[in-house]
């Protein structure tokens, strides 16, 4: 059995494709276990202030980048017990050639 959505569903469902699923696990007894994560902060932005107030009290996944992190961002987080902190990589830098796919991690076409 496949339980992936397939690729051109992955990359062209909106809201009420998510509403509609989620009605029919409702329908089917079941819940769905969601989460949110931020991804690339490095800053307490506008908009990730504008996430935590979105969010409430839920729980939320702040993907951060330490290489690029404002030295106030701990801080900030401190007083948000509901926010996690992941590691996202260390620079999370492109290294893929002009023009090609992004690639997070250096292949052999980038060694000298």
């Amino acid at each position: 059995m496949n339980v992936l959505p397939r690729v051109t569903a992955a990359l062209t469902a909106e809201w009420p494709d998510l509403v509609a699923e989620l009605d029919r696990w409702g329908e089917a007894g079941r819940i769905a276990s969601l989460w949110w994560r931020d991804d690339d902060a490095v800053a307490a932005t506008p908009e990730l202030h504008s996430l935590l107030r979105l969010a409430g009290e839920a729980p939320l996944a702040l993907a951060v980048i330490p290489a690029e992190i404002d030295p106030d961002l701990p801080g900030f987080l401190l007083a948000m017990p509901q926010v996690a902190v992941l590691q996202h990589g260390w620079r999370h830098a492109n290294y893929a050639t002009p023009g090609a796919k992004k690639r997070r991690v250096p292949g052999d076409a980038e060694k000298p």
